[in-house]
């Protein structure tokens, strides 16, 4: 996993309410990410390396999205950019096996202000298992991560915006 290529993907959904996802960058002008991260969005920015002085960020669009799987594709808007290395995907076998999962996002958890007032998610590297008898019907992974401490409101997750994390 790159970190270069993880984001922190920011929507603005039609009813003008904001919503928080992460995605990563699988080509030169795609991002794939949960579906729901898209949804009904107006306007989507897609940061890489917030904060950071190889920091970017980049409009998006939402080119496909299959609701059923939750994933969705965005396209990344104005880039003239080096090849990237395209991500790798893989299957699990059905089997006892534990697999080790490797997961990077931008949960909740993690918001803080920088000095000029914006909020910044921090990325999180979570490091968990994957279980191969997990969700058979559903086809969905089951990934067990210690999961960072709450935050207020208590209402919310702090696992909020991890939607659309690599694995």
């Amino acid at each position: 996993m790159d970190p270069r290529h993880v984001a922190e993907v920011v929507v603005q959904r039609a009813d003008g309410s904001w919503w928080r996802g992460s995605g990563y960058r699988v080509r030169e002008r795609l991002l794939l990410t949960a579906a729901h991260v898209g949804g009904d969005a107006a306007e989507v920015r897609a940061r890489f390396r917030a904060e950071f002085s190889d920091g970017w960020s980049t409009g998006a669009a939402v080119v496909w999205q299959d609701p059923v799987s939750d994933l969705a594709l965005l396209q990344l808007q104005g880039l003239d950019s080096a090849p990237v290395i395209g991500a790798q995907f893989g299957r699990l076998p059905e089997s006892t096996r534990q697999v080790e999962a490797h997961v990077v996002g931008s949960p909740r958890a993690k918001l803080w202000r920088n000095a000029a007032g914006a909020q910044i998610r921090e990325p999180h590297h979570a490091v968990g298992s994957i279980s191969g008898l997990s969700n058979l019907k559903l086809r969905s992974l089951e990934i067990a991560v210690v999961v960072p401490t709450e935050d207020p409101p208590p209402e919310v997750s702090p696992q909020e915006a991890t939607s659309g994390a690599a694995v």
